[in-house]
């Protein structure tokens, strides 16, 4: 099963009906504000999931009736249990050598150790063809050290979700492993169920 991540701003309705449409098995909406996440039902077959994202995770209380929770700050993951990492590289992120300098080994390893998962955005391609580098390397140092990626549209409008076999065909043209791209399109979906 394939679930889809999104950034929904009071337009979920339109993220099923385009999931829908693309053939997604489920979709998982990101708030940043645990307040604001509501209380999802499907009229379909499309499972609907929820995710809390945050600097500080250690402020949300128990879930708050979110399936996930992310943070985009490495030193954070450790705390509470359910936290995972997501990466985006930001616009003024230095390059070292050939590879972003916020993921290295170093941070690799602590997220295999915790047991953690790592989120990879699709939609960093396709705002910046020039990140592709940065997919593909992140993508082979999560396999080398062990570490459950998964790559998502995360889409902040609705025409911005992909299908599977898009993220396929494309993660597999950027990384050149068919496996490694098939497992962390479903990653996700093996921690929801």
């Amino acid at each position: 099963m394939f679930v889809d991540v999104c950034f929904p701003a009071d337009n979920e309705n339109e993220f099923i009906k385009i999931a829908e449409k693309l053939g997604t098995e489920g979709l998982c909406f990101v708030y940043d504000d645990p307040k604001k996440t509501p209380e999802l039902k499907s009229k379909n077959k499309l499972k609907l999931f929820s995710a809390i994202i945050a600097a500080d995770p250690s402020k949300i209380k128990k879930k708050n009736r979110a399936d996930l929770i992310l943070s985009t700050d490495l030193s954070k993951i450790a705390k509470p249990q359910e936290v995972h990492y997501y990466y985006s590289p930001e616009k003024n992120e230095k390059k070292s050598f050939h590879f972003p300098s916020r993921i290295t080994q170093v941070p690799m390893k602590e997220i295999a150790s915790k047991n953690k998962m790592l989120g990879i955005s699709f939609n960093m391609i396709l705002k910046n063809p020039g990140n592709c580098e940065k997919l593909s390397f992140v993508l082979n140092l999560s396999e080398k050290y062990g570490v459950k990626a998964f790559v998502a549209s995360f889409a902040d409008n609705p025409y911005g979700l992909r299908s599977k076999k898009e993220l396929h065909s494309v993660g597999t043209m950027v990384c050149g492993n068919t496996k490694l791209v098939s497992e962390s399109l479903v990653n996700l979906s093996r921690y929801f169920c």
